[in-house]
């Protein structure tokens, strides 16, 4: 089981990976598709779920009874991260239960494939202070450099700082792009007051949050405001 509580209004760290770190989305299509069903599944009722095209339509706002709030997520070809707020008992529990039924029945229809597709039980990690929650908002923003830059972790920083910051800039699957207001299709899965209010609502202070990490001087390695997380991610 599962060595964690969840409690209505707490926040959490989600992060799932494919079973022995296998790729879980093998193109944009089922990228787009599972940036929908976030959209869709996030239902206590069901009706948006029952509605869902095959289709990927434009992401707009409906009547419905949200089981978590999304407040940030990253999509990486083996693994997915969420920062998400349990709004309702048994929310996020439910929530991710259908995320990855619906995603595995999917995929493995897709590519002729059976078996499990995730590796077991969702991490969880309660978000414990502003910190705390502002930091796990930069990791799972930060998560995408291992794309670019493969051995960042393992070296502590990053050698081409300005290729970087325009690779988060533009990869778009994340909410990064939305948190800086450059417009995408699935703004309307998030919720970034939260975090935003830390800020100031400043698109510019939050940038130089995420970045100032980035251009950190390397005499800073090991310090404590390397992004790690929480979570045993097994390099992820």
């Amino acid at each position: 089981m599962r060595d964690i509580d969840f409690v209505e209004g707490e926040i959490y760290h989600i992060f799932t990976r494919g079973v022995e770190k296998r790729t879980i989305f093998e193109d944009d299509f089922d990228r787009r598709r599972f940036a929908t069903i976030l959209f869709y599944l996030n239902d206590a009722s069901g009706k948006p779920a029952r509605q869902m095209q095959n289709s990927v339509p434009t992401l707009t706002d409906s009547d419905k009874e949200p089981m978590v709030e999304i407040l940030s997520w990253c999509f990486m070809p083996n693994h997915f991260h969420l920062l998400v707020k349990e709004l309702k008992e048994g929310g996020i529990s439910a929530f991710l239960h259908r995320l990855q039924v619906s995603h595995a029945l999917y995929f493995n229809t897709k590519y002729k494939r059976s078996g499990p597709l995730f590796s077991g039980k969702f991490k969880a990690v309660h978000i414990g202070g502003d910190k705390h929650f502002t930091h796990v908002s930069r990791y799972i923003h930060l998560n995408p450099l291992e794309l670019f830059d493969p051995m960042w972790k393992e070296r502590g920083y990053v050698e081409d700082k300005v290729g970087a910051e325009k690779f988060l800039k533009e990869y778009k699957w994340s909410s990064l792009p939305d948190y800086l207001e450059q417009g995408t299709k699935f703004a309307s899965l998030i919720d970034k007051s939260m975090v935003m209010e830390y800020f100031d609502n400043s698109v510019e202070d939050y940038w130089k949050f995420i970045s100032e990490w980035i251009n950190r001087p390397k005499s800073e390695l090991g310090s404590e405001s390397e992004p790690s997380s929480d979570l045993d991610l097994e390099g992820n």
